[in-house]
C-alpha cells in the first residue's frame, strides 16, 4: 500500500468515524427527548413502516453506487445514466407505495397509517436526488464534506422534530424529521459537490454497469426486507405498544451497529478496492480490517446489551423498560450483523455480485423460518430467533468469503476470537453488579468504566496488534 493511499485512508476513516459518532450523539439526544415526550405507540406506527422508508437507504447505497466506486474510469456518462435511472426507480416505487398505503394500514389494523405512509414515503424521491453526489464524494474519499452535510441536516431536522413533539404534534414530529433531514441533505449535496446532472441517459453505460449492479441492488432489497421485516410483521401480530418497545430497542442497537459498519465499511471498501489487483496486499489489508472491526464491534455491542437497563432508565424513562430484554438480544444480533456485512463487502469487492444475492436470499429464508416458529411464543422468542438466524448467517458468510478469496474461516475466526472471548468474559463478570446496585447512574458508570478497563488491560496482557497500533498512533500525535 502506498504512503499516500494509507494516509488518505486514515484521514477518510477519521472523518467517517467522526461523522458517525456525531450523528449518533445527535440521534441519542433527539431520541431521548422525543421518547419522553411522545407515546410508545407513535414509535410503533413509524417503526412499522421502516421496511418501506429503508428503500431510500437502498438507493443511496445501491448496486450502481458500488459499481461506480469500483469502476476506476467512471465518467460523466456513467454518472448521468445512474442518476436518471435511480430517479425513475424512486418515482415508480413511491407511486406503488402511495397506492398500496391503504393495504398496509389494513394489515396493521390502523387507518391513520394511510396518511402517514403517503407523506413519509416521499423521502424516497428526495434521497434519490443526492445519490450520485454522495457516490462521488465517497469515490474521492472526501468524507469531510459528507460529515458536514450529514451533521448540519441532522441537527436542524432534530431541532424541528423536538419543537413539534413539545407542541403536541405526536407521530408527525417523527415523520417531519425524516422529510426535512432528507431535503436538507440533498440541498447541501448539490451545493457542496460540483457535479450537476445533464439529464442524458446512455444506454451503453447502463448496460455496462447493470450486470454487476443489478445483482447488488437485488441483494440490498432482500437485505432490507430481512432487516426491517420484523417490525412490520410484529405490527400485525402484537399490540402497537409492544412494537413500539421493539422499535426503540432496535433503534438503540442500530445506533451502535450501523455506526460501526458505516464507519469501517465505506472507508475501508474504498481503500481495499485500490488493492483488488494485488492479492497478497489485499489479504493483509483485509485481515487487518476484520481484526480492527472485531476489536471495536464485540465490546461495543455486547457492552451495550450489558448496560441496557440502566441506560434505558436514565435516558428514555421507565415506560420503556419492557424494551430491555429485547435490546439485549438485539445487541447479539447487532455484532453478528456487523461482521457478516464486512464479509459482504469482501464479496462485493471480488465482483461476485450474484453471490451477494444468494446470501441475502438465504438470510431471508433462514430469518423467516425462525420467525414463523418463534412468533407464536411471543415477541421475546421472535427476537431470540432472529439472533440465532444471524449466527447461522455469519458462518455462511465466512464460508462464502473463503470460497471467493484466500481468507478462510479458520483465519477469520483466529483474527476475531480474542476480542469476542474477552468481550463475553467482560459481560459475565460485570452482569452481577446489577444485583449489588440499585442506582441506575452508579450501575451504568461502574459497568462502563470497569468494562473499558478490563477490555483494555486484557488485550494488553494477551497482546493485541490492533490495540498496540491505536495506542502508538495516539502517543505519536501527542509528541
Amino acid at each position: 500500500m502506498s504512503h499516500d493511499l494509507k494516509k488518505k485512508t486514515k484521514i477518510a476513516l477519521l472523518w467517517s468515524v467522526t461523522e458517525k459518532a456525531g450523528q449518533q450523539i445527535i440521534y441519542l439526544i433527539t431520541g431521548i427527548i422525543t421518547a419522553r415526550l411522545l407515546a410508545v405507540t407513535d414509535f410503533g406506527l413509524v417503526g412499522s413502516l421502516a421496511i418501506f422508508t429503508a428503500i431510500s437507504n437502498i438507493l443511496l447505497e445501491s448496486g450502481f453506487s458500488i459499481a461506480l466506486i469500483r469502476k476506476n474510469d467512471a465518467d460523466d456518462k456513467d454518472y448521468n445514466t445512474v442518476f436518471l435511472f435511480n430517479l425513475g426507480v424512486s418515482i415508480v416505487l413511491y407511486g406503488i407505495l402511495f397506492l398500496g398505503a391503504p393495504l398496509i394500514a389494513k394489515f396493521l389494523d390502523n387507518p391513520e397509517i394511510t396518511r402517514i405512509a403517503r407523506v413519509l414515503f416521499s423521502v424516497i424521491i428526495i434521497y434519490s436526488l443526492g445519490i450520485i453526489h454522495t457516490t462521488m464524494l465517497i469515490k474521492r474519499m472526501d468524507f469531510r464534506k459528507i460529515t458536514i452535510i450529514n451533521i448540519i441536516s441532522l441537527v436542524i431536522s432534530a431541532g424541528i422534530s423536538i419543537y413539534m413533539a413539545m407542541n403536541g404534534y405526536g407521530v408527525w414530529s417523527l415523520v417531519t424529521q425524516q422529510i426535512i433531514m432528507a431535503s436538507l441533505r440533498t440541498i447541501l449535496l448539490w451545493s457542496m459537490c460540483s457535479w450537476h446532472p445533464t439529464f442524458k441517459f446512455n444506454k451503453q453505460a447502463f448496460t455496462n454497469l447493470f450486470g454487476y449492479s443489478s445483482k447488488l441492488l437485488a441483494g440490498s432489497l432482500i437485505n432490507t426486507i430481512s432487516s426491517y421485516f420484523y417490525s412490520f410483521i410484529l405490527g400485525g401480530y402484537f399490540p402497537m405498544r409492544s412494537v413500539g418497545h421493539y422499535v426503540q430497542a432496535n433503534k438503540m442497537k442500530n445506533m451502535a451497529a450501523m455506526s460501526l459498519f458505516n464507519a469501517f465499511g465505506s472507508s475501508t471498501y474504498s481503500m481495499l478496492s485500490n488493492l483488488q489487483d494485488d492479492n497478497e496486499r489485499l489479504k493483509r489489508a483485509t485481515r487487518k480490517t476484520m481484526s480492527t472491526v472485531a476489536y471495536f464491534a464485540f465490546p461495543v455491542m455486547l457492552g451495550l446489551g450489558l448496560v441496557a437497563k440502566p441506560l434505558i432508565e436514565l435516558t428514555i424513562g421507565f415506560k420503556w423498560l419492557p424494551a430491555v430484554p429485547l435490546m439485549q438480544l438485539l445487541c447479539i444480533s447487532g455484532v453478528l450483523f456487523v461482521m457478516s456485512s464486512m464479509n459482504g463487502n469482501l464479496i462485493k469487492l471480488s465482483g461476485r455480485s450474484e453471490e451477494i444475492v444468494k446470501l441475502e436470499m438465504t438470510s431471508l429464508v433462514v430469518m423467516l423460518l425462525f420467525l414463523v416458529v418463534a412468533v407464536r411464543f411471543g415477541i421475546l422468542a421472535a427476537v431470540a430467533g432472529d439472533a440465532v438466524s444471524k449466527l447461522i448467517m455469519y458462518y455462511i458468510y465466512m464460508k462464502s468469503t473463503a470460497k471467493i478469496t484466500d481468507y478462510n474461516v479458520k483465519e477469520q475466526l483466529a483474527d476475531i476470537a480474542q476480542y469476542a472471548v474477552i468481550s463475553v468474559i467482560m459481560v459475565v463478570l460485570l452482569y452481577p453488579f446489577k444485583i449489588l446496585m440499585d442506582n441506575p447512574f452508579r450501575l451504568l458508570t461502574t459497568q462502563a468504566l470497569l468494562g473499558i478497563g478490563f477490555y483494555f488491560f486484557a488485550n494488553k496482557y494477551m497482546g493485541s496488534p490492533v490495540q498496540d497500533e491505536i495506542v502508538s498512533t495516539i502517543l505519536k500525535k501527542k509528541e
